[in-house]
């Protein structure tokens, strides 16, 4: 790759060179191993309704040591399969059905020995985001290298990568994620960063996922050659499947694998055996194109003539197939010692361990809510606990106030260590699952290193809260060692939160199952705990649970240390009278503990320390053996035999679809559909010419775009506490442009170059964060923007937020129903849907639900997915199209569809199409009417590519013979040293303002006096309108997702059932109207008030968070307004929040034996769990993310329980927090359950209490409205309460609405 000096015509080569000398300076022992890889008549199909699906179809190929093999095809041809099945990391179910094998050296191989033999490079980049780039290359090199380069050999080796894939610039920039809740690299810098870490080890075997997906051509072109490098100097054997190689990148390979639909269209040489074959085929390679684009063009038309030519592909490699015999060399190492010599063996004990300590402390350093949610909290809760009981009074009330102060301590900080920590797994899991199977580290050792470096936290929070508590409330600090135990119960319960959050969060298949999921542990173990009933009155079977309970032990503990050798006494009012003397009821602690003595009397605050530390290295045990188990893939080899390395050789059933749609059948049979236009546009679509509405001229002028940085100050120290100042770093600078309607410009430049932010700021997208600032202005025909551009345009993102329940079709259906004009017939509307399927190639996955990239809903491939996106947009004849990357993931013939049909927008309609693009080819390059290249946040070309080509040339830059401009430019923008590349940019930046100046004035006074006005949009549908469409498609969201609707519906039955053993034992008035019946009474009804309100609200904080990219991206187009996507949400869920509730209310009632109506149940139930649902609403509103939602929800339920009026009487808690009562939803809730069940009624007192009340002392509860006083209720009714609780649910409901209203406006400054 050359890098060309600015002003002058020297070419500075840079050559991509793997090492290949060990750390003694002896030759690598892989050029001394012959690796042969074959793949043997494997075929994949997996279970789709009911019936099916074959993915591959008789895989059949055979490569060796030095190869470099391209897997390519269409969209959806099965090249990721192919791949990850040729490399032991197919993901198997039970669904699922192999047949065939894959060979190394002839033997069968395994998981283990895949694993030892090969590296593997993901499509997704799993990689930590709060990372920076150097930290990431040194992490790997550390623990892959480390045992066989010394330190100052891997940082070398370090330095030496990130040059080669030019990442010098954003070297000490975080990873960041790609939705930027964590700030960072650009995507294609990204993408970089997770090739090379995968490259720094060199193993014998590589496999990418395509690599090259995202990056611009020069950086294409680096990470190809440098695996050209590999297989040429190292011997290593490299496969990648790939889209829209260039010509050049194209002939690095020496192997190809076509597939398509499943089947193989060709293997063998590309450059020799190929054209030969395709000539043979009726399918000959043009003059002056590239064969790679040829090849796909070729495979994927769908006319009679495309049909013909695939099955004559098929035969013709059925034919060779037949003739190949997979014959292996003699004297080749068997795969066992092979495997054996080259499996990279970590580094010691001991460096794996500080090399992961070292990234695990500075992640939880960085990450917004690990350490700073749980420190937060720790202090925010001990404040506030300490401000409710402060100065506790040693007199009976303060026996009271104690008791429940405990039953906080036991819950707390449990709660507080695992809302935090059960997001942190399902966030890392693919980054520790690609670093294990990289066998970077064992798991014992990542499990140790994590321990130690939470540690300190998990000792410094809990210490934290205890002081605040302890010495704010006032508890018995006549004997320090009080103290000491009292923080002891708060690590080891903290401890045993966070190794819950961990095994539930490595059991749940995403973040939002996981917060589903995490009260089940909380609850039940809370629940034989005795703070709630005492264990004696529980029915036997349910007794032994007790003593697994963890917070069990914590309350016992907890009581004991606060009431052994307490002192107490009595106010005034407080004595019992007599009649000739006074006496003081309870004077002495170990009177309470008397009262209510543990089931196992035995027990005391030493053994329940000791029983905490046996629980916490037991739930720590069982975390490590659970996520041991959803990463170690050969673990679940031998337990469950599910992923066996023999194949299942059973008959793979047909794909019952296959010999549809133009597609192949088993046999390779192809029947013809409808044709497509011969060269691969936009056929299937004729667009009609619309000049009905006012034509748009998009103009920019100086516009500067900036956002804030923090810097390490020179000379400021270095580590966490380095000093740091924060500067403006500018993403894009003096940015002009004129885009005339009719026009299609395409925005190109190096990763991280700016093209992103340049084209979100041309179409009023761009994302603004505290301190970020843009200059300059953006004019639509001389105006600024106004409400109806987003009307008036239409952005592409360069993810694709489409929901993942529709199918294909049902998306784009969607889609037109809600943005076509209103007066065209449903027949007209459905006609367009069907040819725009056709267009894009969807035909054969258009009743395919769109699916997630993790799979956890499986559905379409990525490009199917990403062609999807764009049909959605493309359906519509808007003024201008923004498009942020719209061919990434798409092979060649896709990706021209996709660009042909914006043409034709363009040529028919006169609108503006403005897109980024990576590695265009000439036919593509040729459907722009200008191109724009970019260089560190400059623009340093713009206009039409003639131009471009002449420009370069007079700055020093002539176009070589047989070479794209494209690639050309960009090797002169990217080639060279870090500050080689900001010369030349500058330099062409100010080239480029002088040519502006001389060639194009005319123009320039045009624009200037340009004052066009745009009219309305033709009518869509109104908000009414808009409606039916939502509501029919969140149904179908809902139904075809019922896991959370299960999760809620268990959960309600097992706690009605649960709690109704516990406090009820079944029946009518299965609870006495005893005291004892009264306590229960009162707790069973404050459990079932916490447990409807939290199952609700987790239940929209796991749909709604999922839904919000989705619900951004349609609203800035224009589909629907914020209140008409609410209210449809609370029509259609109106059933679900009304029915649970029910059944919640009605099995509670009855398992509980309550006294109040079954009717004020049931309605308590609907209305909290309503007004839930609004509080969550309003979470995710707050919170980018499920994750930032879900910890959101810790300091709101904690509050919600301190200002409910169960565990604090309200009358008690400081005057200046008092009034946060009002703001707590349990408050009302809980209210009007104590008004029903308590208000009205009587109690009495059994001899027993009376007995141990003591002589004379009055039965302390008989009527139910001294309770209701008592608990500062009698103020409000039920009727009240209920009304109260209703409002505030539709208060919240608001709220969400407003903040979510806010946020979706500035999306579209």
């Amino acid at each position: 790759v050359a890098a060309i000096g600015i002003g002058n015509k020297r070419q500075v080569a840079r050559t991509l060179v793997p090492s290949t000398m060990s750390g003694n300076g002896e030759m690598s022992s892989k050029l001394d191993l012959n690796i042969e890889l074959c793949c043997k008549d494997y075929s994949f199909a997996v279970m789709e309704k009911k019936e099916h699906k074959q993915i591959l179809k008789g895989l059949k190929f055979m490569c060796s040591r030095g190869d470099v093999v391209a897997f390519m095809g269409p969209s959806g041809c099965g090249k990721t399969t192919a791949l990850r099945a040729a490399a032991g990391r197919l993901t198997k179910s039970p669904n699922s059905i192999t047949d065939g094998q894959v060979l190394v050296n002839g033997e069968e191989a395994s998981y283990e020995h895949m694993k030892a033999l090969s590296g593997f490079i993901p499509q997704e980049d799993n990689l930590l985001a709060t990372m920076t780039v150097r930290e990431a290359f040194n992490f790997v090199a550390d623990l892959r290298l480390g045992a066989k380069l010394t330190k100052a050999e891997r940082q070398a080796k370090v330095k030496a990568m990130i040059e080669q894939l030019g990442l010098e610039k954003c070297t000490e920039t975080k990873i960041g994620t790609p939705d930027e809740s964590i700030r960072g690299c650009s995507g294609g810098e990204r993408r970089r960063v997770s090739v090379g870490v995968e490259l720094l080890s060199e193993p014998a075997i590589l496999f990418a996922d395509e690599p090259t997906s995202g990056l611009d051509t020069h950086s294409a072109a680096a990470v190809i050659d440098f695996l050209q490098g590999l297989a040429k100097n190292q011997g290593t054997l490299v496969i990648a499947s790939i889209h829209q190689p260039n010509g050049e990148i194209f002939k690095k390979f020496n192997k190809l694998l076509l597939l398509e639909s499943g089947n193989t269209m060709f293997f063998g040489d590309p450059h020799e055996e190929c054209p030969l074959r395709f000539d043979k085929c009726r399918a000959p390679v043009p003059p002056m194109t590239n064969p790679a684009d040829h090849y796909i063009f070729a495979i994927s038309q769908k006319d009679a003539a495309g049909v013909e030519v695939r099955k004559a592909l098929i035969q013709s490699q059925k034919d060779v197939n037949a003739g190949m015999r997979l014959s292996f060399t003699q004297g080749k190492t068997s795969l066992d010692d092979a495997a054996s010599s080259l499996a990279t063996e970590p580094p010691g004990v001991c460096m794996q361990l500080a090399v992961l300590m070292r990234r695990d402390f500075w992640n939880q350093v960085r990450s917004p809510f690990l350490v700073t949610m749980r420190l937060g909290m720790a202090i925010g809760m001990g404040l506030i606990i300490g401000a409710i009981y402060s100065g506790m009074q040693r007199n009976q009330a303060g026996v009271t106030d104690r008791y429940r102060l405990s039953l906080f301590g036991v819950f707390m900080p449990v709660f507080l260590a695992l809302l935090p920590t059960i997001q942190a797994f399902p966030q890392e899991r693919p980054t520790i699952q690609r670093e294990f199977n990289s066998n970077m580290y064992k798991l014992n050792t990542y499990a140790l290193a994590r321990f130690l470096v939470e540690f300190p936290v998990l000792l410094f929070c809990p210490l934290v809260f205890s002081v605040l508590v302890f010495y704010l409330t006032g508890m018995d600090t006549d004997y320090p060692e009080k103290f000491l135990y009292f923080f002891a119960f708060q690590t080891l319960l903290s401890g045993i939160g966070m190794c819950w959050g961990y095994t539930v969060g490595a059991f749940a298949a995403s973040a939002g199952d996981a917060a589903a999921m995490m009260m089940i542990p909380f609850v039940f173990d809370f629940i034989f705990s005795g703070a709630m009933a005492k264990i004696k009155d529980l029915p036997v079977f349910f007794r032994p649970f007790a003593f697994i309970s963890a917070m069990h032990y914590g309350m016992v503990g907890l009581t004991e240390n606060e009431f052994k050798d307490l002192r107490l006494d009595c106010d005034p009012d407080e004595l019992f009278d007599m009649g000739n003397y006074t006496i003081c009821p309870i004077t002495d602690g170990n009177q309470v503990l008397g009262m209510s003595p543990p089931y196992w009397e035995q027990v005391d605050r030493n053994f329940c320390v000791i029983a905490l530390v046996i629980y916490f290295l037991t739930y720590r045990l069982i975390a490590h053996v659970v996520i041991c188990f959803k990463i170690d893939t050969g673990l679940k080899h031998r337990l469950c035999g599910c992923f066996s390395s023999k194949p299942n050789v059973v008959a793979v059933a047909p794909a019952p679809d296959s010999d549809k749609e133009g597609g192949a059948g088993a046999d390779g049979e192809i029947t013809e559909e409808s044709p497509a236009s011969p060269t691969g546009g936009a056929g299937g679509v004729e667009m009609e010419e619309d000049l009905t509405g006012e034509q748009m001229q998009l103009v920019a002028r100086n516009v500067k775009f900036t956002v804030p940085i923090s810097v390490p100050v020179e000379g400021g120290g270095g580590g966490m506490f380095a000093k740091k100042e924060t500067k403006q770093k500018v993403l894009v600078n003096d940015f002009n442009c004129i885009m005339n309607p009719g026009e299609m410009v395409a925005i190109m430049g190096t990763s991280g170059s700016g093209k992103t932010t340049a084209l979100r700021i041309l179409a009023g997208r761009v994302k603004r964060t505290p301190g970020s600032e843009v200059q300059g202005e953006v004019l639509i025909n001389g105006k600024s923007f106004g409400p109806a551009w987003a009307d008036q345009s239409v952005f592409i993102p360069q993810n694709d937020s489409v929901l993942a329940t529709q199918t294909v079709r049902e998306a784009i259906m969607f889609s037109a129903k809600l943005r076509l004009p209103l007066a065209m017939p449903l027949s007209e509307k459905t006609e367009i849907v069907d040819k725009i399927i056709t267009t894009l190639g969807l035909d054969k996955c258009k009743d395919t639900l769109v699916g997630t990239d993790n799979e956890s809903i499986r559905g379409v491939s990525g490009g199917e997915r990403r062609r999807t996106s764009i049909a959605m947009e493309l359906l519509v004849k808007p003024r201008a199209i923004f498009a942020d990357e719209p061919t990434s993931g798409l092979d060649a013939n896709a990706a021209l569809t996709v660009l042909t049909i914006m043409r034709q927008v363009a040529d028919k309609t006169k609108a503006v199409v403005a897109l980024s693009i990576h590695q265009p080819s000439m036919k593509m390059l040729g459907l722009f009417t200008k191109v724009m290249f970019m260089s560190d946040g400059r623009m340093t070309f713009f206009g039409s590519l003639d131009n471009a080509i002449s420009f370069y040339s007079s700055a020093g830059y002539p176009l070589p013979e047989q070479t794209s401009p494209a690639d050309h430019i960009m090797s002169v923008l990217s080639g060279g040293s870090l500050e080689d590349r900001e010369k030349t940019a500058a330099a062409l930046e100010e080239a480029f303002t002088q040519y502006r100046k001389t060639s194009e004035p005319e123009q320039q006074s045009a624009i200037l006096t340009s004052e066009k006005s745009f009219g309305a949009p033709a009518q869509k549908p109104g908000f009414w309108g808009t409606m039916v469409p939502l509501m029919i498609r969140m149904n179908n969201n809902q139904n075809r997702n019922p896991g959370i609707l299960v999760v809620r519906v268990a959960s309600y039955t097992i706690y009605a059932v649960v709690f109704g053993i516990m406090f009820g034992f079944w029946g009518p008035e299965a609870m006495p109207r005893d005291q004892e019946g009264a306590e229960r009474r009162l707790m069973a009804c404050f459990m079932f008030v916490m447990l409807g309100i939290d199952a609700a609200n987790m239940s929209v904080v796991q749909t709604f968070c999922d839904e919000k990219p989705s619900f951004l991206r349609e609203y800035t187009s224009g589909f629907y307004s914020v209140p008409a996507y609410f209210l449809a949400r609370t029509l259609v869920e109106i059933p679900v929040n009304v029915i649970l509730p029910i059944w919640f209310g009605a099995l509670g009632w009855v398992v509980l034996g309550l006294n109040g109506s079954i009717i004020k149940f049931i309605l308590i139930q609907v209305v909290a769990q309503n007004a839930a649902v609004g509080n969550g609403f309003v979470l995710c509103a707050l919170a980018s993310n499920t994750e930032e939602a879900t910890n959101l929800e810790a300091p709101v339920s904690v509050l919600y329980v301190v200002f409910s009026g169960f565990f604090v009487n309200i009358k008690t808690i400081w005057v200046g927090i008092r009034w946060l009562q009002y703001a707590s939803l349990y408050r009302w809730a809980f209210a009007s359950m104590i008004w029903t069940e308590f208000g009205g009624n009587t109690f009495f007192c059994t001899q027993a209490d009376l007995d141990a009340l003591g002589p004379g002392v009055p039965c302390p509860l008989e009527n139910g409205d001294d309770k209701v006083k008592s608990m500062q209720f009698w103020d409000i009714s039920f009727e009240w309460c209920i009304i109260a609780t209703a409002i505030f649910g539709v208060f919240l409901r608001l709220l969400a609405l407003a903040i979510t209203w806010k946020d979706m406006r500035a999306q579209l400054s």
